[in-house]
């Protein structure tokens, strides 16, 4: 944000008025090229004269800027000067007053070398000047740029003390992986010197990307020799349930043999018959179980063996016992 120029109070005359105004109308029209670029340059300019004699020097500078842009001449420089002088930008104007000074020289012309001179004189003791530097914690940050009112300050030009207008400047400094800073500095009048250093950057924040989700868990089923050890496993409990429910199966048709030897009639009074004959109905009992378990037991060990191959799905194995009209055991499973 640019403030407003104060002006530099100085005595006015109309001799002087004149003398810039002769100086600039002479230099134009002598300079100004027959294009269309003379031409835009030319019209500015009877305009800026204008509006400087009526005193608008703040919209007459611009116009003048822009014809010394277009086309570029001693007497439109004279009267740019001239009025950013009136407008307080001294250190322009002494710039601009110092470029009239050669160009003068160059074209012979000893009148406008003598009034540049007159107003560098007059300007130099109330020029403001700054100063930039750079601080020894900062002096090492790779690519640091220092930028004063957005002109790049080179590392030559740090620590060194420059004329500026009076008003109010931005000192700015980045680098990559920094956080930008900057600092408003406003200049006085009147030989005001103002010096900045620049501070160590603080390191700019990273942005941490959020860790990807994880993917679901997948439960894969036993695959290769872990399935097949446990089809052995079952098979061989089955086959072994069925050798203990055959013993038992035996053993309960060998009872029921003795105790019908024993006790024919169809009620018997002999205790140790009743208790063998009990005794042969539990062995049945166990023996069905048995044997009920173990054909399961075989059945699943045959499903576990055949179905050996990898698949995303839970495989699950359980024996429960059968209750009803058939008592043994069941093999439960999800394959």
């Amino acid at each position: 944000m640019t403030s407003a120029r104060p002006a530099i109070a100085m005595p006015r005359s109309i001799p002087f008025l004149l003398a810039c105004s002769v100086l600039a109308a002479e230099g134009s029209s002598a300079a100004a090229p027959n294009d269309n670029a003379g031409a835009q340059a030319e019209a500015l300019f009877v305009v800026a004269k204008k509006l400087m004699a009526a005193g608008d020097y703040a919209n007459a500078c611009p116009k003048l800027a822009e014809s010394q842009r277009l086309d570029p001449g001693s007497g439109t420089l004279a009267a740019l000067a001239a009025c950013d002088e009136h407008e307080g930008r001294t250190a322009t104007a002494w710039s601009e007053f110092k470029d009239l000074i050669a160009a003068a020289q160059a074209a012979s012309r000893p009148d406008r070398e003598e009034f540049a001179r007159k107003h560098v004189t007059q300007l130099e003791p109330i020029l403001s000047h700054m100063t930039v530097t750079v601080s020894p914690a900062a002096r090492d940050i790779p690519n640091l740029v220092v930028q004063r009112d957005g002109i790049p300050v080179g590392v030559p030009s740090r620590g060194l003390s420059f004329p500026v207008d009076p008003g109010d400047h931005v000192v700015e400094a980045s680098a990559p992986g920094y956080k930008p800073w900057s600092l408003h500095v406003a200049v006085g009048t009147n030989a005001d010197a103002q010096s900045v250093v620049i501070p160590a950057l603080e390191l700019a924040e990273v942005a941490v990307a959020p860790a990807a989700p994880e993917p679901p868990t997948q439960i894969v089923a036993p695959s290769g020799s872990s399935q097949r050890t446990i089809a052995f496993v079952v098979g061989g409990a089955g086959i072994a349930a069925l050798g203990v429910g055959a013993y038992f199966g035996v053993q309960a048709i060998s009872d029921t043999q003795q105790v019908k030897s024993s006790c024919p009639a169809v009620q018997c009074s002999s205790a140790s018959t009743v208790a063998l004959d009990g005794t042969a109905k539990t062995d049945a009992v166990v023996a069905d179980i048995l044997m009920g378990a173990g054909v399961a037991a075989l059945a699943a060990g045959a499903i576990l063996y055949f179905t050996d191959h990898p698949r995303a799905a839970t495989t699950g194995f359980r024996i429960a016992p059968l209750l009803g009209s058939t008592t043994g055991l069941a093999a439960l499973g999800s394959f």
